[in-house]
């Protein structure tokens, strides 16, 4: 059995980006996950009833994207560096001296508790950095949608 371009293709898997379009007339945002960008509008579908909602380029104020689940990954990812900065400290500082008669540690247990200290820490910075989204401002004009388009479709697909 071959495969060919088409067959790749189908297998190869979709990243999805939560969108938040800010309209122009309203305070109102437009949630959902991006789906497409046309030539005088973009598709947002909406994941409680997957509809997909038109929101034409001139009501658009602007629009940020975040991938989804990415806060999740850049939490964990940040909690691991954590530990292992933690780790390699406590064990860089080595054992205390023989003199030390309170709080004596070895570097083993300086390493535990630097790693133990540094988790949360790792963790809180991965989640700020995760939480970015990317802004596209678009303010109503066709120019500015134009401009940006190329842009916001390589981010995305």
């Amino acid at each position: 059995m071959t495969c060919n371009a088409f067959c790749q293709e189908k297998n190869k898997k979709t990243k999805k980006y939560k969108a938040w379009v800010s309209l122009l007339d309203s305070r109102s945002v437009v949630k959902g996950y991006f789906n497409s960008a046309k030539d005088s509008s973009i598709l947002i579908l909406n994941p409680k009833n997957n509809e997909l909602i038109e929101v034409p380029i001139h009501q658009i104020n602007k629009i940020k994207i975040r991938r989804k689940n990415r806060i999740g990954r850049a939490t964990a990812i940040g909690a691991a560096s954590g530990l292992l900065f933690g780790a390699i400290t406590g064990y860089a500082d080595g054992d205390d001296p023989p003199e030390t008669w309170l709080l004596r540690q070895t570097a083993e247990e300086k390493a535990t508790v630097g790693a133990i200290a540094a988790i949360p820490i790792g963790a809180g910075i991965g989640a700020a950095i995760g939480s970015i989204k990317k802004t596209f401002k678009i303010g109503g004009s066709m120019a500015n949608y134009r401009a940006q388009k190329p842009l916001l479709i390589n981010t995305v697909f």
